[in-house]
């Protein structure tokens, strides 16, 4: 299974954007909250004798019309990548905490909204 579906199937319903868990970008239209996300790095990783694991890097945006709706969901993101992925056999590392950007008039999808982030890395069953 694809470590984007995976993504999605560990932060669907687990936090308070619901289902509103998108690869990439979300349509400006769609209600708020809800987590974007993309995958910037898959690598192989060697961790002990496991030599099949892949690490795959990740952003996580949590967009929401208030700054402490944005970091709320933000953190209910990174609790639920850390235990659900634990058992899925997916090993989690938070990177960075979360970074709140305030609303852009000119940022596209993310236009006038909060947006707070947070990268993480996944290693899990590779390719």
């Amino acid at each position: 299974m694809a470590i984007e579906t995976k993504i999605v199937e560990w932060l669907d319903g687990n936090t308070d954007a619901g289902s509103r868990v998108y690869l990439g970008t979300r349509l400006q239209t769609s209600t708020v909250p809800a987590i974007t996300f993309e995958v910037t790095t898959a690598q192989r990783a060697v961790l002990g004798l496991t030599a099949k694991l892949c690490r795959y890097d990740v952003t996580i945006n949590a967009v929401a019309d208030t700054p402490t709706s944005a970091m709320t969901v933000a953190a209910q993101a990174r609790a639920a990548l850390l235990s659900l992925g634990a058992l899925d056999s997916a090993s989690v590392v938070c990177n960075t905490l979360e970074a709140l950007q305030d609303p852009q008039p000119e940022n596209g999808d993310e236009a006038y909204l909060y947006v707070a982030q947070n990268t993480h890395s996944i290693y899990y069953d590779g390719p």
